[in-house]
């Protein structure tokens, strides 16, 4: 079944943002303050790292009953089930992850432009 985002505040992790904090202890407060949607998103760990940050969190989310999204690692997010996967322009096309990750995924999209953001919507849903 296809799941949707629901409403309600977004937020993402990211350690060098975070003053040094691990982003299981973020997205834990992140989570006790009612966000509904949680992005996990790490530029600089391993993919072994990310994916054990990922499977706490995952845990998480569904215990709060929070939507959670993986940044940029299809593979992680298909490992973690998690809801949504989080791509940018340099990516992965969607059309293709659409296909790897199937039907039911939600995928995100960064866009940099009005051109981007509309051809995201119109010639990519």
């Amino acid at each position: 079944m296809k799941k949707k985002m629901p409403k309600g505040l977004y937020a993402a992790t990211a350690e060098n943002i975070s003053n040094g904090r691990d982003n299981i202890l973020v997205a834990k407060e992140m989570l006790d303050a009612g966000i509904k949607i949680l992005q996990y998103r790490d530029k600089d760990k391993t993919k072994l790292e990310k994916l054990k940050q990922c499977e706490i969190i995952r845990n998480l989310a569904l215990k709060y009953g929070v939507f959670f999204i993986v940044n940029d690692d299809i593979d992680i997010a298909l490992a973690v089930q998690s809801d949504g996967l989080h791509i940018g322009q340099t990516d992965l096309p969607i059309e293709q992850a659409r296909k790897i990750v199937g039907p039911d995924m939600v995928i995100s999209l960064s866009t940099q432009s009005y051109k981007q953001a509309n051809e995201a919507v119109f010639t990519r849903s």
